[in-house]
């Protein structure tokens, strides 16, 4: 028996599915899925989607679907996936970040920006997260117009090696263009 809280989250898989069996693209949101420019084969979505309806509660499911619809450039229906993990594990740091990152990804940086700040505050949080969560605030500050809050949250990333991180590249691109948004009010960057 489907709980009451997967309702939404069952109805929106049955759609994608269907829309997947009959077309070949998924029903929501309305973007085609493009089989040649994804490393993620159609094969997981449908397996996965009929797996997590027979078992709404199964969190490596939601996860997976979530990695895959992230690796074909899809942010919006993985944060669906991060949000569904979410209620079954609602304390979770690393659950937090990865739906942050994505809304990040999608323009939701007001939300992604306060999930970051969340996930700052847990203990025992890995450097690599904790970077990623520095980046995503910074970006949800950046995004906001408050360029010291930017700068303040993305200052301890000047600390760390190159990376080719796509959340280091992201932090790179906003540091850089500070300087030229630094004002006489600003002196504080």
């Amino acid at each position: 028996m489907l709980s009451a809280k997967y309702l939404p989250v069952a109805a929106v898989l049955g759609a994608a599915a269907l829309g997947y069996a009959l077309t070949g693209n998924p029903a929501l949101p309305p973007t085609p899925y493009d089989a040649a420019a994804s490393s993620v084969p159609l094969s997981v979505f449908t397996e996965t989607e009929r797996a997590l309806s027979l078992d709404p509660e199964n969190l490596e499911l939601w996860l997976k679907l979530a990695a895959a619809e992230s690796a074909r450039n899809q942010p919006a229906r993985a944060a669906i996936a991060y949000r569904a993990a979410l209620t079954l594990r609602p304390d979770e740091p690393r659950l937090q970040l990865r739906l942050a990152s994505v809304l990040s990804q999608s323009g939701s940086y007001e939300e992604a920006g306060l999930l970051a700040k969340i996930v700052l505050a847990a203990e025992n949080l890995a450097p690599q997260d904790y970077a990623e969560a520095r980046q995503i605030k910074g970006s949800a500050a950046f995004a906001a117009g408050d360029y010291a809050g930017a700068a303040a949250a993305w200052r301890p990333l000047l600390l760390l090696p190159l990376r080719s991180d796509g959340w280091y590249r992201r932090f790179v691109e906003g540091w850089q263009q500070l300087p030229a948004l630094y004002t006489a009010e600003n002196k504080q960057l």
